[in-house]
């Protein structure tokens, strides 16, 4: 069954989190280089929350980002194939103390 929102049959993503304010809020989203991870990553930047996009290559990270915009994207190399990519991962947050408030977990 379609979603609901304001009478609609079907809504986007913008049209969900419309009047959301997610400032201070920081959001690790997989695949944001493309599809469900980039539309993803873009909506919730326009809630202004921060949002910390992973990708395989940091290149594929940062041109993603980089759509976004620095004040609201930080770019993050993550193959999830790989566990020390993984791991890699997890300890850049851990050493510069970023506190998630979500994970999107699409990729």
């Amino acid at each position: 069954m379609p979603l609901r929102v304001g009478g609609l049959r079907s809504a986007t993503a913008e049209a969900v989190m419309r009047g959301l304010n997610l400032e201070k809020k920081n959001f690790l989203v997989t695949g944001v280089n493309s599809g469900l991870g980039k539309e993803t990553a873009r909506v919730l930047s326009l809630c202004n929350a921060h949002v910390y996009g992973t990708a395989k290559t940091m290149q594929l990270a940062r041109d993603a980002c980089g759509e976004i915009g620095a004040e609201r994207a930080t770019p993050m190399q993550c193959e999830l194939t790989n566990p020390d990519s993984i791991r890699e991962c997890i300890a850049m947050l851990k050493k510069k103390d970023i506190k998630l408030d979500g994970i999107i977990a699409n990729a």
